[in-house]
């Protein structure tokens, strides 16, 4: 079941969103039953106030995974991971030389727990800031979409030691 509504106020500049996503997967073989199930949602306010700047837009969003199997030992088949992001967001849209650009800038923070699992720990927590950048191209009348992101991510373990992760991605379609 998904789930997304928008509320528009002031004129179409303040817009309110939620967004829900629940999920029920995996079938355990002998009893038939769901093992995982997956809550999604986020909220978000957007303010657009002039075709000419940007949007903002501030979003919370968390993330439940429950996995309720057992493998024949009696083990947890996986943790369960709870997380919590908030994010801000600059959105563009801009032409140039006839050609359409949406230029995207987000900046986040994320928590996550895990409880439970094969590792017999008994929780790990994890913090970490995101960082995006992407421009989308169009090219008027020509059927040519292109794509360039940046996104990196950082991740604080339980034993604050960083894990850093970056990508970057051309993509023309």
């Amino acid at each position: 079941l998904s789930v997304y509504d928008r509320l528009r106020l002031l004129n179409n500049q303040l817009f309110i969103t939620y967004q829900g996503s629940f999920q029920e997967n995996n079938v355990e073989k002998d009893t038939k039953r769901d093992t995982r199930k997956i809550n999604n949602t986020s909220f978000g306010v957007t303010f657009s106030p002039f075709s000419f700047l940007p949007s903002i837009t501030a979003r919370k969003g968390t993330v439940a995974q429950s996995l309720a199997a057992r493998d024949s030992v009696g083990f947890d088949a996986g943790p369960d991971r709870n997380s919590s992001t908030f994010n801000i967001d600059l959105n563009h849209d801009i032409e140039i030389a006839g050609m359409n650009h949406n230029a995207a800038f987000s900046i986040g923070t994320r928590s996550t727990n895990l409880e439970g699992g094969l590792t017999k720990i008994d929780s790990v927590a994890t913090e970490g800031t995101d960082t995006f950048f992407s421009v989308n191209s169009r090219f008027g009348f020509i059927p040519l979409r292109t794509s360039v992101q940046y996104a990196k991510y950082e991740n604080i373990t339980g034993a604050n030691k960083p894990v850093n992760t970056t990508n970057f991605s051309i993509r023309g379609d």
